[in-house]
């Protein structure tokens, strides 16, 4: 059983960190499918540096793994930047670019695997040969029936990955930056502001009557010196935008559309159920 927690744990913790990333993705409204890429070719970037590097440290150092993972964690995030390029700057679709992304990542890690083995170490493998990690086992929690096995023979990445996970926490729900990344992810076109950041537009959007609506956004224009000292304040830019204030009623046609809706397939059901209890009267 023992054995069965700790092999688990060092399979599961690495889809952990990879989940992480997705969530945030998920969070800021960016769609990745490129995960399981960028995993990839960040672990050939971090496998490819630990080899390299692995003869300038004693047989038994754990050094080269710690660098490998800071490597790998760059290389990944080096890659993630084709499908941010496509998307923001040649607006590519997310969706496609996530799985080219994806394939190309799969493809480019194998053929510099092979390039690399070949010109650099001279070998003829398609993957890189690496030590074991040294396993570390917390003393006190370990000898814990069951419960201790998850703090036995632990990899040092296990670690490392449980600290990032709880840092990523923190950071998305308890910071600043967390909040407006969940905000922009929540709704993208909320605000817009002009390219000289002197002028922005904010898009209300209010659940009523005609009255409840022009009497917020006159509410909101009273308090647009309050709004701009607190932009100000939060963003610290060297010009505050002027606000102005728009209604957007799309979530009230979204709400009028799914009461039609509603309506229609209740008439449909109306229509139809008395000819379901007929055919189930006369059978």
């Amino acid at each position: 059983m023992d054995i069965v927690i700790i092999d688990g744990l060092s399979f599961a913790l690495p889809l952990f960190i990879m989940a992480i990333g997705g969530i945030y993705c998920e969070k800021s409204g960016v769609t990745m499918l490129a995960v399981e890429g960028l995993q990839g070719f960040g672990a050939f970037i971090g496998a490819f540096v630990a080899v390299a590097i692995a003869g300038n440290f004693a047989g038994d150092s754990p050094a080269p793994f710690y660098i490998a993972m800071v490597m790998a964690a760059v290389g990944g995030s080096l890659f993630a930047l084709i499908h941010a390029m496509l998307c923001l700057k040649f607006k590519a679709n997310q969706v496609i670019s996530g799985v080219v992304v994806n394939i190309l990542a799969m493809a480019l890690t194998a053929y510099l695997t092979k390039l690399f083995n070949r010109v650099v170490f001279g070998a003829t493998s398609d993957k890189f040969v690496l030590t074991v990690s040294s396993r570390i086992t917390i003393p006190g929690i370990s000898k814990i029936p069951v419960l201790g096995a998850v703090f036995t023979n632990l990899y040092p990445f296990e670690l490392v990955i449980v600290v990032v996970a709880f840092v990523a926490w923190f950071v998305m729900y308890k910071t600043r930056f967390g909040m407006h990344l969940r905000a922009c992810g929540d709704n993208p076109h909320a605000v817009e502001v002009a390219p000289d950041l002197k002028t922005c537009k904010a898009f209300i959007s209010v659940l009523g009557s005609e009255e409840s609506k022009q009497s917020t956004i006159k509410g909101l224009k009273s308090a647009e010196g309050y709004i701009r000292r607190e932009l100000a304040r939060t963003l610290n830019l060297r010009n505050t935008p002027e606000i102005k204030f728009v209604l957007d009623q799309s979530i009230e046609y979204g709400v009028n559309m799914s009461k039609l809706i509603d309506e229609v397939t209740k008439d449909l059901k109306d229509k139809e159920g008395p000819d379901e209890d007929g055919e189930e009267e006369e059978s």
